[in-house]
């Protein structure tokens, strides 16, 4: 079957289905997660009659063959053979039997560069720790004179560096290479961009199979630095190639694993890295920053030579509050740091769940000894001057309290229909109050600050249960371990329940 053939064959739905997407009709339209970012409600809509698909969230677009080649991490060809075997057929390539061609220089140049390891290159691996096992598992080699050649491979731009081999899915797409010279113009280069070769999609050192059973993959900055791990018998290290970490790498790993610690380097390149990468996946909840002791060292594989077991004492810290501690490096007590408590805010704004929001900003104010309030409101003076508005889940949840607090009637009223799980701006100090525990002064403050005293609590009750159903359905619609069915049911429990509720008090809860 040739290009137009597969084309005309192929349905974008058969495709996306088959690849994990599970696809779902909203109304007239076909929806599913969109790949291209961390998207936990379906924004994807596909298109069957121009097999095309587009997410209104990130604005990527694809065709069923860019959806196999993302989603896959593999190229067009690769990607034609794919959708051909789902559709029990054979796809006829045009180049195929170049890029094979192609494969075999590259595996006849790794057979030269490793057999063409000389002392140099050796004394320099030995002064990094990398041993002779390492060398032989990473088939690592020095780079001999290749003429220059105009086509994809480019081999002479290797001659006379350390070669390190880049394998994508066990198969060799092409080298990185390390300059031996004191002080190089460029130390590292890679191989050229190509059909097989995207630097933007592969990831040094990934080992599929042992991040699974680890449950867990630290990302580094350097081939060394993962080689280094890899030795120490940590091998769920791995390494992005010169590039900037994207969504592509994110959707890959998460497939592996829940768990995605960034460790990058222990300079002033490698913090803004750290910062860059929080800002930018605040709100996944696979990834944390992950934290250590680099004793004076600069990067991972320095502190390797030093503590061999380093990455088994590693500590994480969610990316949020990464970002607000670093702000917090700026404060000066005593001094006036409006700016950096309205920047902690503006991060604090970002994350996505309320429960969080709360979370950090305790965190924050214990570990510094601040205020909350100052976390509460809009900070343009060094005392909040406004009451927040009544539509604000966060009232809901204080004015309840405040009720309970005022009235060991209204704490047994509210208690009968509500849990301290409901209540995600102010969990913390609803358990205090469920279980008859005594509030510090400062969440004393934060619920006054926030409470309506003139609401009436059986209206308050009713839209919090409203509002904690709405959320619950929607964290349920959107948990990847429920299949469709098992979605339906809790989601059609939660609703029987709110209308029973309703029919037994009476309460504007649906």
């Amino acid at each position: 079957m040739n290009l137009q053939e597969l084309k005309d064959t192929l349905n974008i739905f058969d495709i996306a289905n088959s690849l994990g997407l599970n696809v779902a009709k909203n109304g007239t339209r076909f929806w599913t997660q969109c790949p291209f970012h961390a998207d936990k409600n379906p924004s994807f809509i596909l298109n069957a009659d121009k097999n095309f698909g587009y997410c209104f969230t990130c604005n990527a677009s694809a065709d069923a063959f860019k959806l196999v080649m993302h989603i896959k991490n593999c190229d067009f060809n690769s990607a034609c053979e794919y959708i051909a075997s789902y559709y029990n057929t054979t796809y006829e390539s045009k180049s195929s039997s170049q890029n094979q061609e192609k494969y075999e220089r590259l595996e006849k140049a790794l057979n030269t560069y490793q057999n063409a390891l000389n002392d140099e290159c050796k004394e320099y691996l030995k002064k990094r720790g990398i041993n002779e096992e390492s060398i032989k598992t990473f088939k690592l080699g020095f780079g001999l004179n290749y003429a220059k050649k105009e086509d994809e491979l480019k081999l002479h731009l290797f001659n006379n560096r350390l070669i390190i081999p880049i394998f994508n899915n066990a198969k060799l797409v092409g080298f990185g290479a390390r300059s031996l010279e004191k002080n190089p113009k460029i130390k590292y280069i890679n191989s050229p961009e190509s059909v097989f070769f995207k630097k933007s999609q592969i990831l040094f050192g990934l080992n599929a199979n042992y991040i699974k059973k680890q449950n867990s993959v630290i990302i580094v900055e350097g081939y060394f630095d993962v080689i280094l791990a890899h030795q120490k018998g940590f091998k769920n290290v791995v390494a992005t190639l010169g590039t900037a970490l994207n969504d592509f790498h994110i959707k890959r790993l998460s497939n592996l694993t829940n768990n995605i610690i960034f460790l990058f380097d222990n300079d002033n390149a490698g913090i803004q890295t750290s910062l860059k990468v929080a800002r930018t996946y605040i709100n996944n909840e696979f990834c944390k920053i992950g934290i250590i002791d680099f004793k004076g060292c600069k990067d991972l594989g320095e502190l390797l030579l030093k503590d061999s077991e380093c990455l088994s004492r590693i500590k994480t810290k969610e990316l949020a509050l990464f970002l607000c501690q670093n702000e917090m490096l700026k404060y000066v007590k005593g001094e006036n740091n409006i700016n950096i408590i309205n920047n902690i805010k503006s991060i604090l704004e970002q994350v996505s769940s309320n429960y969080l929001k709360s979370f950090y900003r305790t965190k924050i104010c214990e570990t510094y000894n601040l205020d909350i309030k100052y976390f509460a409101l809009s900070v343009k003076s060094e005392k909040p001057t406004t009451t927040p508005n009544i539509k604000q889940k966060s009232e809901i949840e204080a004015s309840i309290l405040n009720k309970c607090l005022e009235d060991k009637n209204h704490l047994e009223y509210t208690k009968t229909y509500l849990k301290e799980v409901h209540f995600l701006d102010f969990f913390d100090s609803a358990r205090k109050i469920f279980t008859n525990q005594s509030l510090d002064e400062s969440e004393l403050a934060e619920i006054s600050i926030y409470a309506n005293k003139e609401s009436n609590l059986e209206f308050l009750i009713g839209y919090k249960l409203k509002d904690y159903s709405q959320w619950l359905i929607k964290e349920i619609a959107t948990n990847k371990s429920l299949d469709t069915l098992n979605k339906a049911k809790q989601i059609q429990k939660i609703q029987e329940d709110i209308k029973k509720l309703n029919a037994k008090v009476g309460l504007n809860a649906r």
